[in-house]
């Protein structure tokens, strides 16, 4: 497999990061996808760290010319087992740009998952896409926004509803040591106006504003409604516990993505892959596992699959590749990760993802 030709100074990830970097201002950068300026802000190194701190035990001679990358999510088939996971404040640099997000995943043969705070609402977002999707939803003190969110999915047939967790709580942020912090804007059309009454001025909510709307007090009893609200299955994303996890299989969920929210709430946490074994270990086959945060490279991905994950989301790196490429940067981040991946593969006489033995990984 090779590499998309397109963009064919873009070799990995990371020259899409250090793009970045060029060309947007540091607070704008810090603030998208950096640590805020804060040395002590470190659970997105952390993530990073544990994928850099796991070894892979090789295996040679196995015949593994030809690999396939190609498995099924929720029922789905994809290309790769990468999906392109739900991202927010894009639209304040680019406007509509979680459609190109989309498009590029399709062309690149995998699901991407449309924020909840998405500048293009749902019916939008199911005439472009080139593919299955998913739709992400918070749970909001208004429960009828998340209803209304949920009900939109469906009506415009999304694949699945993906539920976020990891910020029904008290974010914190602290004062940006590189710079002022600049305002995320958006119309958030994906929402209903109801969800952007009440704020001064006549204007639109800020992103800060609208995480603070999600509902500290929600509980599984949230989840039992959406999942009998609803046909669609249900995908809960920020697990990391065994307990959870458990919770989560008991309550009838479809899958969980094993995340701490790209690190960007709560610090002093585990690495997500160092969080995906035990939650694996707690729901058996009973429910499908996924894992983000810290993904940069096609290993990273095979050890993933090899401590259980069905499959890996990314999200700094779509948006690296959006940025700086728009659409194409988005198949060309998949691509990249894609052509990664079958490599190490080979390298370590893996014939299919759907396969990865755990004795891959050293313990």
């Amino acid at each position: 497999m090779e590499p998309n030709a397109a963009m064919a100074d873009f070799r990995t990830v990371r020259d899409f990061e250090l793009r970045c970097r060029e060309l947007l201002p540091p607070p704008v950068f810090e603030n998208l996808f950096g640590q805020y300026g804060d040395p002590e802000w470190t659970a997105l190194t952390s993530n990073i760290a544990a994928f850099q701190s796991i070894k892979l035990r090789p295996r040679v001679l196995t015949g593994a010319r030809h690999r396939s990358l190609r498995t099924s999510v929720l029922g789905v088939d994809v290309d790769l087992p990468v999906l392109v996971g739900p991202t927010g404040s894009v639209d304040a640099l680019d406007v509509g740009g979680q459609l190109p997000s989309l498009r590029g995943a399709g062309a690149a043969g995998t699901i991407s998952v449309n924020p909840c705070l998405s500048e293009a609402p749902l019916r939008e977002v199911a005439e472009q896409a080139r593919g299955p999707f998913w739709a992400q939803v918070w749970i909001f003190e208004d429960r009828m926004v998340t209803e209304y969110l949920v009900e939109q999915a469906e009506a415009v047939g999304a694949a699945a509803v993906v539920v976020t967790v990891s910020n029904a709580g008290a974010p914190y942020w602290r004062t940006d040591r590189g710079g002022p912090r600049p305002p995320t804007w958006g119309s958030y059309r994906n929402l209903p106006a109801a969800a952007l009454d009440g704020y001064p001025h006549g204007r639109t909510p800020t992103r800060r504003e609208l995480n603070l709307s999600v509902d500290a007090g929600a509980t599984w009893a949230d989840i039992d409604r959406l999942r009998a609200s609803t046909s669609l299955p249900l995908v809960v994303k920020g697990i990391q516990t065994a307990e959870d996890a458990e919770l989560a299989a008991a309550h009838g969920v479809a899958g969980v993505v094993v995340s701490n929210h790209g690190g960007r709430f709560l610090q002093a946490t585990r690495g997500t892959i160092e969080s995906l074994p035990e939650v694996v270990a707690a729901v058996g086959d009973e429910v499908e596992v996924y894992v983000d945060g810290g993904i940069r490279q096609g290993t990273d991905v095979l050890v993933a699959l090899a401590l259980g994950a069905r499959a890996v989301l990314i999200g700094r790196p779509a948006l690296w590749g959006l940025i700086a490429g728009g659409e194409a940067g988005v198949e060309r981040v998949l691509g990249i990760l894609a052509y990664e991946l079958d490599a190490a593969m080979g390298l370590c006489g893996v014939h299919d993802v759907r396969a990865v033995p755990r004795e891959l990984v050293h313990a």
